[in-house]
Formats: C-alpha cells, structure tokens, sequence
C-alpha cells in the first residue's frame, strides 16, 4: 500500500496557512515573478533612445564635417557686411549692423572673432556650428511630436530629410543669423513641447527672449507656442514643480 504522502505531510508541518491566493514561488504556481524577461521592454527603450541619440550626434559631426571645408571666403550680401562691420564694432545707429540689431548675434560672432582674425570667417562658424547644433534641436522637436508610439526610425528619417533640404543645407554655409536663429527656434519649441510644469515654461520663455536676440524673427516662431502652452497649463491647472 502506498503511503499518502499528503496526510504525513500535514502531520509533520501542520496545516498551510498561507492565505488564499497568496503568492507562491513554485514553478506552474501562476505568480508574477521577477523573471530575466520582465524588465526587456525597458531595456529595450533604453537602448533604442541611445541609439537614436547617437545617430542623431553622428549626423550632426557629419554636417558640421562636410561644411567647414567650404566656408565662405568673402561677404556676399550687404547684410552680411553689415554683420561684419557690426563685429568690428557695434553700431546700430550706423547700420553695424542693421535694425534691429541682433545683439545675442554679434555677442557670438564676437566671441569666435576673438580667435579668429576674419570677420567673414567668424560668421561663417557661427552658422555652421548653429546648422549643426540645429540638427540636435530638430531630433529633439521631432521626438516631442511623434510621441513614445512613433518608431525611432521615422523620426530619424525626418532629421535626415530636414538637415539636407537645400534651404537648410546651404543657408547654413552663409554668413548671416539665418541659421543661427532658425536652431534657436527650434530649440526653444522643443523646450516649450516639453515643459512639465510653469516653471519649465517660463524657463523656455526666458530662452525664447534670448534667442530673439539672435535673430528677431524667431518671435514669430516661438512666442504663439508659448501662449498657447500657457493656455493650457492654466485651464489644466499646471503648478510650478515642488509648490
């Protein structure tokens, strides 16, 4: 006779007193366990964001590596000459350069003039390095608007398709604030998507001021955002982080 197994096991332990439905470890038991694949998807989102990034990094090394060997070698227009007198010295009055002045600009071009003799050459790397600091910027809007459900891939296509249309492959290469101020832009709408609370707002509209000091039309391009973000923290009831 084959003995029960079950009786001798409750002679010797006692009774289970384990609550109903109380998790248990053994295998087939149905409890939720911390197995190798409960954090994969995590892991993998991880790891898509870093590989996006790093293409993303990449692109912008490889714009910034295909324009500063063709850097302009002389003024082309006579608002880059006013530029340039303007990083000479600053003079609104006389046109150095022209209204309304684009003050955040010329501090910049100032700043790389300090290191580099040409005036030419000092606007020019200042559109190059803001074309390729645009290429950043434009991933990080894109990544904003497509949302976690778009894939990595349709957003990198649109970086690509975006930094090698003609207009913004070739006004990058031009001594003058185009480029400078379209980066900006760009930026401080990202910033502006990404906001999580009014005190990230108001940080963006501190941003959004500066960059109108680049160039004056990125108003037009960042301040409606910034209103109509605002509308909505308020009707929503946003607070500054921590109040």
């Amino acid at each position: 006779m084959i003995p029960d197994r079950s009786a001798e096991s409750l002679a010797l332990h006692g009774p289970d007193r384990r609550r109903p439905g109380a998790r248990t470890d053994g295998p087939g038991s149905g409890a939720q366990s911390d197995g190798p694949g409960s954090g994969a998807g995590a892991d993998g989102a991880a790891s898509g964001a870093r590989a996006f990034q790093a293409s993303v990094a990449a692109l912008a090394a490889l714009f910034l590596a295909l324009h500063l060997p063709y850097l302009p070698s002389s003024l082309e227009d006579l608002d880059s000459i006013n530029f340039a007198l303007g990083v000479r010295q600053f003079d609104v009055a006389h046109h150095q350069p022209h209204p309304p002045g684009y003050p955040a600009f010329i501090l910049i071009a100032k700043a790389v003039h300090t290191v580099v003799p040409s005036e030419t050459t000092a606007l020019a790397l200042v559109s190059v390095g803001s074309g390729a600091l645009g290429v950043l910027a434009i991933a990080w809007l894109l990544r904003r608007i497509d949302g976690r459900s778009t894939p990595i891939s349709w957003s990198l296509a649109g970086v690509v398709v975006s930094i090698t249309t003609p207009l913004y492959w070739f006004t990058a290469a031009r001594p003058l604030s185009d480029s400078s101020g379209f980066a900006a832009a760009l930026a401080v709408q990202a910033m502006t998507l990404a906001a999580p609370d009014t005190r990230a707002l108001a940080l963006a509209s501190f941003f959004a001021g500066l960059a109108t000091g680049i160039r004056s039309q990125v108003a037009w391009l960042t301040v409606p955002l910034l209103i109509f973000q605002g509308l909505r923290a308020r009707s929503s009831g946003l607070t500054p982080q921590g109040a």
